[in-house]
């Protein structure tokens, strides 16, 4: 069966006889003048659709006889089309997302009101990210706004039951996830081949997102290179500084292909070497790495993750005389050690009461950072959960003080 429409098979089970579920693709952003940014799907959408086109809205209705189901996608217009390229077929709609019902936009404010007036609907349930800080109107309340102005109908926000279902990942998932570790590998190692000629960190990023885009990949977030003292600020993005002799360079990066993103930490040299200080650093993180590891199995607690970290901190980094008591810790370390990831980053999922279940697809990521020492180190990997245990698919990228100056 299509994995899309097994989704929304189970997201109706959800709702309440007569309700409506609603969930759109997003709208585009206007950057400047007749221009947009680049669109980004709303990730629910995508995961209950596979559709990644602006101006898509997905409704499932619910009946006491029936689960019916419509997609509707931007009109075909062949005048437009000349301008901003084709847009999405309709029976390209059907194969991809397995609706056999997929209408016209144009369509969708009269479908709407005759739902309203003759189904009747009860309950509306929103796919609605409510921004609940600075109150930015959203695409949903845009489109709320437009088609139900004088609503009625109690609403209920939903976008909680398929972040549920997005933590844990099918086998397809994990395997696209894979597919996008793979390209960030090849790119980290072909970075290094060119190490010698790469004098600053915009070099470093620009080789590295040239072998995504090579790999018909794009970076997932915005790559991180920082080199001495700067690698201590954990989003430091401006990338623009020529790196200085004999220093640490931190690089976060992770290449996005069919969605789908990896999330790779590595630290290594400018030189061929590890200095002293600096191979004892390392040696401190990816010792933390392998306590966190131990920790990968179904029923741990996400947050004693990070607080397995905390603990053997206290005591390593006094033992080793980077810090002089254990209250120091938070001084060196202040981010935690995992998130999920997926179609997003930071995936969705709950943090605070969470237990690893398998399925769920995590960060590893311990780091120090010491800027008296011009230290800024942060290792990460990608980590299943399975039954037994866990899986690291990002094992194959090097990561050892011995492998990378061996590779260099």
């Amino acid at each position: 069966m299509n994995q899309y429409l097994t989704r929304r098979k189970e997201v109706a089970k959800t709702l309440d006889v007569n309700g409506c579920f609603i969930s759109i693709a997003n709208d585009l952003i206007v950057r400047s003048a007749d221009s947009h940014f680049p669109f980004e799907v709303n990730k629910n959408f995508l995961y209950l659709t596979g559709i990644n086109q602006d101006d898509s809205v997905l409704l499932i209705i619910k009946t006491e006889d029936s689960v019916k189901e419509m997609i509707f996608i931007k009109d075909i217009d062949p005048v437009m089309e000349k301008w901003v390229g084709t847009f999405l077929p309709f029976d390209q709609a059907k194969h991809i997302s397995g609706c056999e019902v997929v209408l016209p936009l144009s369509s969708l404010q009269s479908t709407l009101n005759r739902l309203v007036t003759r189904t009747p609907i009860h309950k509306l349930y929103l796919d609605h990210h409510k921004n609940e800080v600075n109150a930015q109107e959203l695409a949903m309340d845009r489109f709320m706004n437009k088609m139900f102005s004088n609503n009625l109908i109690p609403v209920v926000l939903h976008q909680h039951v398929i972040h549920q279902m997005r933590a844990i990942k099918s086998h397809e998932e994990v395997e696209a996830i894979r597919a996008a570790i793979e390209v960030s590998k090849n790119a980290f190692e072909h970075m290094l081949r060119a190490k010698k000629s790469l004098t600053h960190e915009q070099h470093i990023q620009a080789t590295l997102e040239y072998i995504f885009k090579m790999n018909s990949a794009s970076p997932g977030f915005d790559t991180i290179v920082a080199a001495h003292k700067r690698a201590t600020i954990l989003h430091y993005v401006e990338n623009n500084k020529k790196i200085e002799s004999n220093s640490l360079i931190l690089v976060d990066m992770g290449s996005k292909l069919n969605h789908y993103s990896s999330d790779i930490s590595r630290t290594f040299p400018h030189q061929q070497t590890f200095t002293p200080l600096q191979k004892k650093a390392m040696n401190v993180v990816l010792d933390a790495m392998e306590v966190v590891f131990k920790l990968c199995i179904p029923g741990t607690p996400l947050k004693a993750l990070n607080q397995a970290v905390l603990d053997f901190y206290k005591v390593r980094l006094v033992e080793d005389g980077f810090i002089k008591d254990e209250s120091e810790v938070n001084q060196v370390y202040y981010h935690g050690v995992s998130h999920f990831l997926g179609l997003d980053i930071h995936d969705v999922g709950q943090y605070d009461d969470t237990k690893l279940q398998a399925g769920h697809v995590i960060t590893v990521e311990p780091g120090l950072y010491i800027e008296s020492l011009n230290l800024g180190i942060r290792i990460e990997d990608n980590v299943l959960i399975t039954n037994n245990g866990y899986e690291n698919l990002s094992q194959s990228i090097m990561k050892s003080v011995e492998d990378i100056e061996a590779f260099v």
